[in-house]
C-alpha cells in the first residue's frame, strides 16, 4: 500500500488533480482509495501536518492560498503577481524546516526558474532563491526542461503533465475546450487564420501592427479590453484600427464586465477560438527571442490542443515542450518558428508565406493537431504523473528528461 498524506481539507477539485485515473476508487470522508498499475493507494485528506512515516506526505499551492496559509508570509516588496509564488514558498520553509521528503505540488501556471536563461528577470531571481532552500524536498512543477543539461542541476525538481492539467481544470474550467472543438469541427468559417490579443504586450502589440500591414483577406486581427492594465492603456490608441472586443463598453445590455465568465474562457470561446479555422499561438513568454532552458505551458496550448483547434506559434517553446512530452512529430512549421521567433516583422512574412498557400499548409496542421490531441486525451484518461513519479520513488526521473 502506497499512502499519501494530503495535508489539505478535502475538496473534489483537489482529489482529482491528486487522485485521478484510480482503477476501483473507493471515497469515503477524507479518504480515497484505489488501484493505480496494479498498486494500492491510499489518500488521506487531513490539514494537520504530522510526521507519520508510513506514507509520503503533500502540500499543494493552490490549496494552501485557498485556505488562506499564505496571508502572514506575504511580501510587500514584491509585486502582487509574484507574491502569489514567494508567500508559498517561505510558507513551506516555515512549517518545513524540520523535515525532509515532502511533496510540494506547486503547479504554478507560471515559469519558475530564471538563473540558467541568457536573461534577467528580478522577481524570478527571487522566487528561484527562496526555492533554493527547499532543496530537501520534491517539488512537483508545470515547468519542464527543455534543456538535459540544466534538468539535472535541479534534482529535486519534476514535471507533472497530468496533473498540470487538472490544475488548469481547477483554475481554468480547462475540459471545456474539447467540447469546443466538437463545435469547432462542424463549422464553416469567415476567417481562415485568427490572431486575437488580451494582454497588450509589447511584442503582440508589434504583431497586430506588422499583420495588419498585410491587409490580407482571410487573415482576422483583434483584440479586447478585458485586461486594462498599463500595457493595455500604453498601447490603446496606436491599435484604434484593429477590431476591439470591448468588455466594458456598450449599453447596459451589452456590456460583460458584471457578466459571470466574462474574464475567463466564454469570452475566449465564443470571441476567438470559434472564429477561424486556424489560430496563431502567442504564448506568455513568446516575447523573447532566446531558446528557452525551462518553460511552462499556459492554457493558451493547452486549449488548442484539446479542441483540436490547428495553429501556428510565434515561439517555439510550445512546440518543443509537446514533441518531448507527448511523443509526436515535429510541428510541420517548428523551422520558421524558430527562425522568426521573437521578431514580429519576420514572423509576418512567416505569416503572408502561410497564407499564399493555406489550404495545403493548414492541412499538414490539422494532421499534426489531430495526432497530438489523440495522445493528450489518452494521457489524461489513463495515467497520473505524479503516480508514476511515486511508483519511481523520485529517483529515476532525470531519465524521463529528454534533450530537444
Amino acid at each position: 500500500m502506497i499512502k499519501f498524506y494530503i495535508h489539505h481539507s478535502y475538496t473534489q477539485t483537489l482529489d482529482y488533480k491528486i487522485t485521478h485515473n484510480l482503477s476501483e476508487a473507493v471515497r469515503e470522508e477524507n479518504s480515497v482509495k484505489g488501484k493505480y498499475e496494479g498498486h494500492d493507494f491510499h489518500f488521506i485528506f487531513n490539514p494537520e501536518l504530522n510526521d507519520a512515516e508510513d506514507g509520503y506526505h503533500l502540500i499543494d499551492w493552490y490549496a494552501s492560498k485557498r485556505e488562506g496559509r499564505l496571508e502572514e508570509f506575504w511580501d510587500y516588496s514584491v509585486s502582487e503577481h509574484e507574491n502569489d509564488s514567494i508567500s508559498f514558498i517561505k510558507y513551506c520553509q516555515h512549517v518545513l524546516q524540520n523535515r525532509k521528503g515532502w511533496i510540494i505540488t506547486f503547479f504554478r501556471t507560471e515559469k519558475l526558474l530564471i538563473t540558467q536563461e541568457s536573461y534577467d528577470y528580478p522577481d524570478l531571481n527571487i522566487i528561484e532563491n527562496e526555492l533554493d532552500l527547499l532543496k530537501s524536498h520534491h517539488i512537483i512543477t508545470d515547468n519542464y526542461f527543455i534543456n538535459q543539461n540544466i534538468a539535472y542541476k535541479y534534482p529535486h525538481f519534476h514535471f507533472a503533465f497530468t496533473n498540470t492539467i487538472f490544475q488548469w481544470n481547477e483554475s481554468w474550467a480547462i475540459r471545456w475546450y474539447v467540447e469546443v472543438g466538437e463545435i469547432h469541427k462542424r463549422l464553416n468559417f469567415d476567417w481562415n487564420l485568427v490572431y486575437s490579443v488580451r494582454n497588450h504586450k509589447w511584442n503582440r502589440v508589434q504583431n497586430l501592427i506588422e499583420l495588419n500591414k498585410l491587409g490580407m483577406k482571410g487573415l482576422l486581427l483583434q483584440r479586447s479590453d478585458s485586461l486594462q492594465n498599463d500595457w493595455y492603456w500604453r498601447y490603446d490608441a496606436r491599435l484604434d484600427g484593429i477590431k476591439k472586443n470591448s468588455i466594458h463598453e456598450g449599453s447596459d445590455f451589452d456590456r460583460l464586465d458584471y457578466i459571470k465568465g466574462h474574464d475567463g474562457y466564454l469570452d475566449t470561446f465564443f470571441r476567438v477560438l470559434l472564429m477561424g479555422k486556424m489560430q496563431i499561438l502567442d504564448e506568455s513568454w513568446a516575447w523573447n527571442d532566446v531558446t528557452y532552458t525551462s518553460q511552462y505551458l499556459s492554457e493558451k496550448t493547452i486549449g488548442l490542443i484539446l479542441a483540436g483547434i490547428p495553429f501556428i506559434s510565434t515561439h517555439s517553446y510550445p512546440l518543443d515542450i509537446i514533441k518531448v512530452v507527448l511523443e509526436v512529430e515535429d510541428h510541420p512549421f517548428i523551422n520558421q518558428t524558430r527562425k522568426y521567433q521573437g521578431n514580429p516583422k519576420e514572423f509576418s512574412s512567416f505569416v503572408s508565406f502561410f497564407m499564399g498557400d493555406f489550404n495545403f499548409n493548414c492541412s499538414k496542421c490539422e494532421e499534426w493537431i489531430n495526432s497530438v490531441k489523440t495522445k493528450m486525451l489518452k494521457l489524461l484518461r489513463e495515467k497520473n504523473s505524479l503516480l508514476d513519479l511515486s511508483l519511481l520513488d523520485f529517483k529515476e526521473m532525470q531519465k524521463k528528461r529528454q534533450i530537444i
